[in-house]
């Protein structure tokens, strides 16, 4: 993010936060980046984590 703290809304749950990744447009907070590592697959979030995930938007 060039340096800066730019406050921005995460992908995943949808709060302001100035600190996590960012993939092309999209920001994902350090809390939804933590739980997206950790998660077990049979888990009912991993579902809703994934298709939030399918809404980064991809320059081509």
């Amino acid at each position: 993010m060039n340096g800066k703290n730019h406050d921005t809304v995460c992908l995943v749950c949808n709060q302001r936060t100035v600190k996590g990744i960012t993939i092309f447009s999209s920001s994902i907070c350090q809390h939804c980046e933590k739980d997206i590592t950790e998660i077990n697959l049979s888990n009912q979030q991993y579902d809703d984590i994934l298709n939030q995930l399918k809404k980064i938007e991809i320059y081509k």
